[in-house]
Formats: structure tokens, C-alpha cells, sequence
């Protein structure tokens, strides 16, 4: 994913589908699926919001503001595992 000229998309810009993903307690959450990012000079946020969780859900969703850092191929989240989206 390439950003635009002048603009930075934060550590969400690092990250790559297959790398491991650890959450703030150092707890292995599994590894990235797939990397979907909105754009930036959108007028609205209407269609970012996160799904609600589900009970049979196996997939995790983390926001862009949840990326704590990227480093070493792992993206280490900056909340822990419960509190990430769940699919539904």
C-alpha cells in the first residue's frame, strides 16, 4: 500500500497481509488477513465504522487507531485481544 504525496498514513501504512499480530498484553492475536484503508480526504466517515461482535465470530478487526507500532513483521496492537471487533 503506497500512501499519497504528502500525506502519511501512520504504522496502518506498514502493515502487510501474514504479518503477526500481537496485542498490548503481549498476547499473540493471530496474523493479518487483509489491510483495508479509507480515504484520507474523504468529506464524511460514513462506512468506517466497525461491525458489532458476534458470538460465532472468528475473525478479528482492528481500527487504524488501535496500531500501537510495526516493527520486525508484527504489528503490535495498543489494546489488548477483548476489545478488538469481532465479525460477524
Amino acid at each position: 500500500m503506497t500512501a499519497l504525496p504528502g500525506t502519511d498514513p501512520g504504522p496502518i501504512g506498514r502493515v502487510y497481509d501474514g504479518m503477526a499480530v500481537m496485542d498490548a498484553a503481549h498476547e499473540s492475536v493471530g496474523t493479518v488477513d487483509q489491510v483495508k484503508m479509507g480515504d484520507p480526504g474523504a468529506a464524511t466517515e460514513q462506512g468506517q465504522t466497525n461491525q458489532k461482535p458476534s458470538l460465532f465470530a472468528r475473525d478479528l478487526y482492528a481500527a487504524a487507531d488501535q496500531i500501537g507500532h510495526v516493527d520486525s513483521g508484527t504489528v503490535h496492537l495498543s489494546v489488548v485481544k477483548h476489545e478488538l471487533v469481532t465479525a460477524r
